[in-house]
C-alpha cells in the first residue's frame, strides 16, 4: 500500500519537471535557429480587433489574412496609451480571433535570418485579456520601402558594339532598350563576356564600342533578398566599330 503514494509522488514530480522544461523553452517550436538570435526581451503586446497588410504593393483577401497568414499582419501597440501600428513581425502561439482586442505577455526575439537587417518575432506566453472590440484609429497601408544599398564599387568596363539575350531579361522586353544584355570585358585584350547584371542609365547605341565608368552595387530588398545592379556614371570613350569582326 505504501508503493501507491510513492508512485503518485514520482508521477507528479515528473509532470512538474516537464511543465517547467516547456516553460523554460518557449522557443522550442517556432522554427528560429538559436544561433541567429541576437536578443530576447519580455514585453506586453496589445493586439487590435482586425488584421491588415501594411503595404500597398499587393491586395490580400480577408480570407487569406485570417486563414492563411495566421501568424502575421497584426496591428499592435506596446502600451495602452500609444497609437496602433503595424506589427511587422511574426506572432507565434497566439490563437487569434477577429473582433477581439488582446493583451498578451510574451517574448520579443530579434534574429538575423538573412545575415543582414535584423528581423523579429513575438512568442505569446500568456493571454492577459481578450475583450470584444472594434479597434479605432488604425494605421493606413504605405508603399513598400525602397531597397537598401549594401555596397558599391566603381570600376571601368569596355562595352561591345552589340548585345545578346540574357536569361534574366524580362520576357518581351526589347533587347536594345533593355538594361540587360551587354557584352563587356575588363581590359582591351580579354574576351567579351555577357555581363551578369543590368546596367542602368546607360545611353547605349548599337554599332559603337564604349569605355564607361560604372558603380557595381549590391542591394537588399524589403524581404531580405540580395540582388546585383550596375549604374552608369560616365562615358569615357565611344568609337564606331564592329567588336566581333574577324581581323
Amino acid at each position: 500500500m505504501k508503493k501507491f503514494p510513492l508512485f503518485i509522488f514520482i508521477l507528479c514530480a515528473a509532470c512538474s519537471m516537464w511543465t517547467c522544461t516547456e516553460r523554460e523553452d518557449p522557443l522550442k517550436n517556432i522554427g528560429i535557429d538559436r544561433e541567429s538570435i541576437v536578443n530576447i526581451e519580455e514585453m506586453t503586446l496589445y493586439v487590435a480587433s482586425v488584421k491588415m497588410y501594411p503595404y500597398t504593393d499587393r491586395e490580400i483577401s480577408e480570407d487569406d489574412l485570417y486563414n492563411k497568414y495566421t501568424e502575421g499582419c497584426f496591428i499592435v501597440k506596446y502600451a495602452q496609451h500609444l497609437d496602433w501600428e503595424f506589427g511587422k513581425f511574426t506572432v507565434y502561439d497566439f490563437p487569434y480571433e477577429k473582433g477581439y482586442e488582446y493583451k498578451l505577455r510574451g517574448l520579443m526575439v530579434d534574429f538575423l535570418p538573412f545575415e543582414a537587417r535584423p528581423a523579429c518575432a513575438f512568442v505569446c506566453q500568456e493571454i492577459l485579456s481578450k475583450e470584444p472590440a472594434d479597434s479605432q484609429m488604425l494605421p493606413e497601408p504605405q508603399p513598400l520601402p525602397d531597397p537598401i544599398l549594401l555596397d558599391s564599387v566603381e570600376r571601368i568596363l569596355y562595352v561591345a558594339s552589340d548585345k545578346r539575350q540574357h536569361p534574366d531579361m524580362p520576357e518581351g522586353e526589347n533587347l536594345y532598350e533593355s538594361a540587360w544584355g551587354f557584352q563587356v570585358r575588363e581590359t582591351p585584350n580579354t574576351e567579351w563576356q555577357l555581363y551578369d547584371r543590368p546596367i542602368y542609365d546607360f545611353d547605349y547605341e548599337k554599332g559603337y564600342e564604349y569605355t564607361i565608368e560604372v558603380a557595381e552595387e549590391i542591394w537588399e530588398d524589403f524581404y531580405g533578398r540580395m540582388f546585383n545592379a550596375t549604374h552608369w556614371k560616365a562615358t569615357l570613350s565611344k568609337q564606331e566599330k564592329d567588336s566581333f569582326a574577324k581581323p
